[in-house]
């Protein structure tokens, strides 16, 4: 449900999850790589609409529980979106 809401709120009716991971990706703020434990935390700038941060918010929640994979230099980092 909060998916689709999301979907809807930035113009992107009927795009799937990956889709919407590189709509995030394109509004992050920096990227922080976690060498030792090879981990990339995005970090997005404020939705200028507080409903539309509540779903971004409640869509990190769900990403971060699957595994999304990135590799850089050889190394595969798992990706975590934060706020």
């Amino acid at each position: 449900m909060a998916l689709h809401l999301l979907a809807h709120l930035l113009g992107l009716d009927g795009a799937g999850p990956a889709r919407l991971r590189r709509e995030f990706l394109a509004h992050g703020d920096r990227l922080e790589f976690d060498h030792v434990n090879h981990i990339l935390t995005v970090f997005a700038k404020p939705f200028p609409r507080a409903r539309t941060q509540r779903a971004y918010e409640w869509l990190c929640a769900q990403l971060n529980t699957r595994s999304v994979p990135f590799m850089r230099d050889g190394v595969e980092y798992r990706v975590r979106f934060s706020w």
